[in-house]
């Protein structure tokens, strides 16, 4: 049986009426399924347990974007069903970033094709701070700061519309840039110490993408056992304006004020709170403490 997490509202309404097409052929192709529906940011993981513990389907689909994806990823790794519940996704929202990230087709149709009729699985793994896991990336600082002004944003929903999602975080960026505070940050990566001043923001990242297709971290790979880390720090506002448009073609790497480090075990501690990002969803964090789950999931490919 397949258990289907639909999030009608991603991609500004664009998730039910895909998910209706699928349905659709769900029923003339006589597929037993299951379906649930999130209402509400963070039901995802609530829809997940459900469908688990009352149906046990051996594949949890999410019907949805990037946050989709984040919470039924947590709902599958809450229930304890690691690589016995295999996870699917059908993009239907803005960025899709996780399906950049494993090669996954963006049309839903051949989405659905994967997941009807590939008999290949992979493992992947997964970042964990505190209770809550990502698979795309975990960013705190700036990049958090403007997730959570995209999610609250009226704008968001009229680019998802035009299927221009990604702008929307350019806009954020400029609402956020000028009051943004950067901050001294100690870091530790697998018990190496290192000292940070001026810091702007700090990606982890177990998928290259995020934020709609910005190549953040070039080289990360889901499967390798270890993160990849991007900061960028020592740069003025001026500077890092012209910096970011490098990002979406991953040509960031070579400026002086871009750092890149891997590990298993990542924990920082600024001088002062930072907005926390987990798959583009804003998260609350008590200890910036980022561990590596080698081989956490089960995928359908």
């Amino acid at each position: 049986m397949i258990g289907f997490v639909v999030n009608p509202v991603s991609g500004n309404g664009r998730g039910l009426k895909v998910w209706h097409e699928i349905r659709h052929i769900l029923n003339e192709k006589d597929i037993k399924y299951v379906e649930s529906f999130t209402n509400k940011v963070g039901s995802g993981t609530t829809c997940t347990l459900h469908l688990i513990n009352k149906y046990k389907p051996n594949i949890i689909v999410a019907v949805g974007g990037d946050g989709t994806v984040h919470e039924v990823i947590n709902g599958i790794y809450q229930a304890d069903v690691n690589n016995k519940v295999h996870f699917g996704y059908i993009p239907s929202g803005s960025g899709n970033d996780y399906a950049r990230g494993v090669n996954l087709p963006k049309h839903h149709l051949k989405a659905l094709e994967i997941i009807l009729h590939s008999n290949q699985r992979k493992t992947l793994d997964l970042l964990k701070i505190d209770n809550e896991v990502a698979v795309c990336s975990i960013g705190a600082g700036l990049d958090g700061k403007i997730a959570q002004i995209t999610n609250d944003a009226k704008y968001k929903k009229w680019f998802n519309g035009l299927r221009l999602g990604g702008l929307a975080y350019v806009i954020s960026l400029f609402r956020v840039l000028f009051s943004f505070r950067t901050s001294d940050i100690t870091l530790n990566i697998d018990g190496e110490l290192k000292q940070l001043k001026n810091v702007w923001f700090i990606t982890v990242s177990n998928l290259p993408y995020y934020g709609g297709g910005m190549i953040i971290n070039p080289d990360a790979s889901p499967n390798d056992k270890k993160a990849e880390i991007c900061i960028i720090s020592n740069i003025n506002r001026l500077e890092l304006l012209t910096l970011f448009p490098l990002v979406y073609f991953g040509k960031h790497a070579r400026h002086k004020a871009v750092s890149f480090f891997s590990g298993k075990k990542i924990e920082y501690a600024p001088n002062h709170y930072l907005t926390t990002q987990a798959d583009g969803e804003t998260i609350k964090v008590n200890k910036y403490k980022i561990e590596v789950l080698s081989s956490h999931i089960t995928v359908v490919k």
